[in-house]
């Protein structure tokens, strides 16, 4: 009897093991994947909203355009031309030189962003000489660190 084992149960620590170890990788992998999913659907937004917006300051900006065009080609005259664009909309800024009518207008686009629009008008031709995006809002450096001066 002194040969005798002796078996305290059932071996299933290495297998236990194992399997905790797996379902903790799999949970952390579930919960990273919802996490990254929740930052592509609020980047996905974010960027219809940008896009949304700068199409609708297009839109306007190629209605004015367009109202430009038709009034360049129905006046007889320079002075008549320039009267009736600046009838247009109020933003809208006309200036004469030398026979040529300078125009320049925004639309704007979100809070720090605007769409800049300069035209020469030549006779009957209307020519874009300017169709960008400029920033409108003021750039702040961040100085929250506190760097060692030396």
């Amino acid at each position: 009897m002194a040969n005798e084992r002796k078996t305290a149960g059932v071996n299933i620590g290495g297998a236990s093991i194992i399997m905790v170890f797996s379902v903790l990788c799999l949970t952390i992998f579930s919960v990273l994947t919802l996490v990254s999913a929740n930052a592509e659907s609020s980047l996905a937004n974010k960027s219809v909203k940008v896009v949304t917006d700068f199409y609708k300051a297009d839109e306007l900006a190629t209605e004015k355009l367009a109202s430009v065009y038709q009034i360049v080609d129905e006046q007889s005259s320079l002075q008549n031309a320039k009267v009736n664009i600046e009838k247009i909309s109020k933003d809208i800024l006309v200036d004469e030189k030398n026979n040529i009518l300078y125009i320049s207008y925004f639309e704007t686009i979100d809070d720090s962003q605007q769409l800049a629009v300069a035209l020469r008008v030549d006779g009957k031709k209307v020519y874009i000489v300017n169709w960008k995006v400029e920033n409108t809002g003021e750039w702040e450096p961040d100085n929250s660190l506190d760097l060692w001066q030396g």
